[in-house]
This record gives structure tokens, sequence and C-alpha cells, in this order.
């Protein structure tokens, strides 16, 4: 495959993943589960605040064994988790 289809699916795939539909479709389930906005508002700042605690050390697990011995782990521990 040349670089420039190489390139062009990697930009696809970027747009694609960047949509994250899943974002905005739960803010709506909570509101319509009868959440206020202030509890959305609260659970969205947990959810990142958490987020943000495992990514820093996901990273440096990843510079310390390697980052594709890191993408497969956590590829293997998604599958199960689902």
């Amino acid at each position: 495959m040349n670089i420039k289809k190489q390139i062009s699916r990697l930009y696809l795939y970027e747009i694609v993943s960047g949509l994250q539909i899943v974002d905005a479709v739960w803010v709506f389930f909570l509101l319509e589960r009868g959440f206020s906005l202030a509890q959305v508002g609260i659970a969205e700042g947990v959810f990142h605040a958490v987020s943000m605690c495992f990514e820093i050390p996901s990273g440096m697990v990843s510079d310390t064994i390697g980052r594709r011995k890191k993408l497969s782990q956590s590829s293997l521990q998604t599958g199960f988790s689902v």
C-alpha cells in the first residue's frame, strides 16, 4: 500500500474515532433518567478526572515496557471487560 493511501486511511480513522457519539448520548440518557444538569456535569467531571488519573500512569508504563507491549496488554484488557 502506498504512503498516500495509508495517510488517507489514517485521517479517516482519526475522524471516525474522534466523533465519539457515545459521549453526547450518555448525557442525554442521564437527563432522561431524571438527573439534573448539575449532576450530569459532576458525573462528567468525575469521568474525566478518573480518565486522567489512569491515562498518566498508562503513558509511564508504555514508556517503561514499550508501547507495543502496552497496546497489546490494553487491547486484551478491553476485550475481557466487554
